[in-house]
C-alpha cells in the first residue's frame, strides 16, 4: 500500500516491465473496475497484479495473487 501513486504506479511498471508488459495495458478490469494484469512465469505460476485506487482516502494498493498453473 502506497500514499504516494507516483511511487505505486513506478513500483507496478518496474514489475511489469521484467515481463515486457505496460502499465497503461492491463489484462482486463475487476468488477470494481479496478486494473489488472496477468503474467505467465517460467517457473509455472500465473500472478495477477491489481492496482486499487481508493475512492475517498488516497491510498493505492497493489495486490498480487500467484497460483500454480504448471502440469
Amino acid at each position: 500500500t502506497f500514499e504516494d501513486e507516483d511511487l505505486a504506479i513506478n513500483t507496478i511498471s518496474n514489475i511489469l516491465a521484467q515481463f515486457d508488459m505496460d502499465i497503461n495495458d492491463p489484462t482486463d478490469k475487476d468488477v470494481d473496475g479496478d486494473p489488472y494484469w496477468t503474467i505467465e512465469q517460467e517457473n509455472g505460476y500465473i500472478s495477477d497484479i491489481y492496482y486499487i485506487k481508493e475512492k475517498n482516502f488516497p491510498l493505492f494498493t497493489m495486490t498480487i495473487v500467484s497460483v500454480w498453473g504448471g502440469q
